[in-house]
């Protein structure tokens, strides 16, 4: 994956692990010192899966998006695994 150039989540944006789950929050990116010289880190918070206590995370950017995806496009991912079909016959009886 090194050597492709991915877009960087906005600052405060809200991620979920691919493989995972779980709700993450993009804070700043930030490039590497000694051999990660140049190298762009991504620095994000979330839940500790074995702990349950908030936990700072490290992950390169040109990692992330085969990671995480945006938290608005899980949750429309996740609708499309509903069946709404006839929905629109849905009748309410007051």
């Amino acid at each position: 994956m090194t050597g492709r150039r991915h877009a960087a989540p906005p600052g405060w944006s809200k991620w979920v692990h691919r493989e995972h789950g779980g709700e993450y929050t993009a804070l700043t990116i930030a490039r590497g010192t000694g051999p990660d010289q140049g190298v762009e880190f991504v620095y994000y918070l979330g839940l500790d899966a074995g702990t349950q206590a908030l936990a700072a995370f490290v992950l390169r950017l040109d990692e992330w998006h085969d990671h995480m995806r945006p938290l608005e496009a899980a949750a429309a991912e996740d609708l499309d695994d509903f069946d709404l079909g006839g929905f629109d016959d849905f009748d309410l009886e007051l």
